[in-house]
């Protein structure tokens, strides 16, 4: 029997689509110890001109482009606001995009804060927004945190401070709909003795929305808020700070708890915990509960057959198999799963050159199916499967028996579609996913 081309290994490292980038390949509940964390460096030295390049192009992040744009000069003066003149008449704001820019106008020609507060609350900011006060340079003067919609229903956060005697825009960021982000947090969540901000706002696929949580500095050393996540964090529930491990460095906790929608597919709950490494906070641990659907065990099984994890694999389908605590997805989903692991176990047989065990599967399958019943009715699956023993046995080559079960995948759309049913979250297979050699 051949095995595969180096060509053809290289297709099988393709990984399907995780669920989620934080689930792992294990099966039962995760612990895993905190990390120590990583006092950041300093490192200083004179920048070459191709090193000084700016790096605003670089960057995909919306929330650093938007910080970077509007920064301040390292030696600004964030300490001196702008003079309030006495009897100044109450201002009058627009509702729409130039609205910030109306308060900047107003508060540096001498408005005072507490006038351009009630005005935006008589205006833009609802039960859903916020006005509030937060040093967050750390030089003894307030900076506001505001949170509204525009009557454009486009929603906005917008943090505004004095630099140069003048009130300037040091963030902001919309929303995708009328909701404002939402402020999760406003402190010191590294012990830097800056002011860090959390906060989260809704992104929708079609139907499907999560929230997309982010966390930024104050850098006084650039004048400008940067990052503190390495990526955003994107789930169903709303992430809690709290110092988990008593290290007086506050986490970023974000809770599993749904075990999905009609939208996302099944999701494994537990925990993730986003922990400071000296650096960015970056996801440092997974603690997942066990798998609730079937389905969950056959993708974790999937993945391990992609990374040419040919014996894990083999053991999460037939944990799949054997399990009686595993629940359904659908409804009519028994025999599609059943046929579908038997004929990936097949190929996994086939390449490991384990004819007896091969000969089990066919037994298997030909007790739960028998060849001789009409196709009519049956999962793809079952035809997939003797297709691929059938030309097996005729050639001895997986190449060739995985071209007969192509035809198969071509003619019959069900295919594809009965295991790319699952939700967004779900991996999305291909035709070579589904025999790959």
């Amino acid at each position: 029997m051949k095995r595969l081309s180096i060509a053809l290994t290289l297709l099988l490292l393709c990984v399907l689509t995780a669920c989620q980038p934080q689930q792992a390949a294990v099966l039962r509940p995760t612990l895993i110890p905190f990390p120590t964390m990583t006092i950041g460096q300093r490192i200083d030295g004179i920048l070459t001109p191709a090193a000084s390049r700016p790096l605003i192009n670089t960057l995909s992040n919306p929330a650093t482009i938007e910080a970077l744009g509007g920064r301040a000069t390292a030696t600004s003066d964030y300490a001196t606001c702008p003079p309030i003149v006495a009897n100044r008449p109450a201002p009058t704001l627009p509702t729409g995009d130039s609205l910030q820019q109306a308060v900047l106008d107003e508060l540096n020609g001498g408005a005072d804060i507490a006038s351009i507060e009630k005005a935006m609350k008589a205006s833009v900011i609802d039960e859903r927004g916020t006005f509030q006060s937060k040093d967050l340079t750390g030089v003894g003067t307030l900076d506001w945190l505001i949170a509204y919609t525009t009557s454009d229903k486009i929603g906005h956060l917008w943090i505004m401070g004095c630099a140069d005697g003048r009130y300037v825009t040091r963030f902001s960021i919309e929303s995708q709909n009328a909701a404002p982000p939402q402020i999760l947090w406003v402190g010191d969540l590294n012990r830097d003795f800056a002011g860090d901000v959390v906060f989260a706002r809704s992104v929708c696929q079609g139907e499907a929305c999560q929230y997309e949580t982010q966390a930024i500095g104050w850098d006084r050393r650039q004048g400008r808020f940067i990052n503190r996540l390495d990526q955003a964090i994107i789930g169903l529930n709303l992430p809690v700070m709290k110092d988990i491990d008593n290290d007086a460095v506050t986490e970023i906790v974000l809770e599993l708890k749904s075990g999905g929608t009609s939208a996302t597919g099944p999701l494994r709950t537990g925990l993730n915990v986003y922990d400071w490494n000296g650096s960015v906070y970056t996801l440092s641990i997974i603690q997942l509960d066990e798998p609730r659907y079937r389905i969950q065990v056959i993708h974790e099984a999937d993945k391990a057959f992609s990374k040419l994890d040919m014996p894990g694999a083999l053991t999460l389908f037939q944990l799949a198999l054997d399990n009686p605590k595993l629940e359904s997805w659908f409804n009519d989903e028994s025999s599609t799963l059943l046929s579908y692991s038997l004929y990936r176990m097949m190929l996994i047989h086939a390449y490991t050159g384990n004819t007896a065990a091969l000969n089990e599967i066919i037994q298997k399958l030909a007790a739960a199916f028998p060849p001789d019943q009409p196709v009519e009715g049956q999962p793809p699956y079952v035809a997939m499967a003797y297709q691929f023993a059938n030309a097996l046995q005729a050639s001895s080559d997986l190449h060739q028996a995985c071209s007969a079960v192509q035809e198969i995948i071509t003619a019959q759309t069900d295919t594809l579609a009965l295991m790319n049913r699952y939700g967004s979250n779900s991996p999305t297979y291909t035709a070579l996913m589904l025999c790959p050699y």
